[in-house]
């Protein structure tokens, strides 16, 4: 059977330790409330940081949106250009005009 004593005996041994248990409550409590204040001075040092990089995401977006537009204007004009520095009637036209050049039996009139 157990011994009266032997029950005892850790009951007073908790009493005794209670005054430092609640030193080591607090000390974690104070632990945990100065991670959290960690947290939210990191939170609060991030978040405008974030914004401000969502925004310009969107501004990267709307600026490759019209790169692209750009881009694609380009390479029409490129074709255009081809075509007709390829066309043979656009040509002699520009030849006549710059060699001040004209056809038999064709009269010019420049105003100037």
């Amino acid at each position: 059977m157990v011994n009266k004593r032997s029950r005892r005996v850790p009951d007073r041994l908790n009493r005794k330790q209670i005054g430092p248990d609640i030193w080591q409550r607090l000390t974690r409590l104070l632990a945990a409330v100065a991670l959290l204040f960690f947290c939210l001075l990191i939170f609060s040092f991030f978040v405008p940081e974030y914004e401000e990089l969502s925004v310009l995401d969107e501004r990267n977006q709307v600026l490759q949106e019209q790169y692209d537009e750009l881009k694609m204007l380009r390479q029409r004009k490129l074709e255009e250009k081809q075509r007709t520095l390829e066309d043979p009637h656009y040509l002699e036209a520009i030849a006549r005009d710059r060699l001040n050049m004209q056809l038999p039996g064709e009269v010019i009139f420049r105003v100037n």
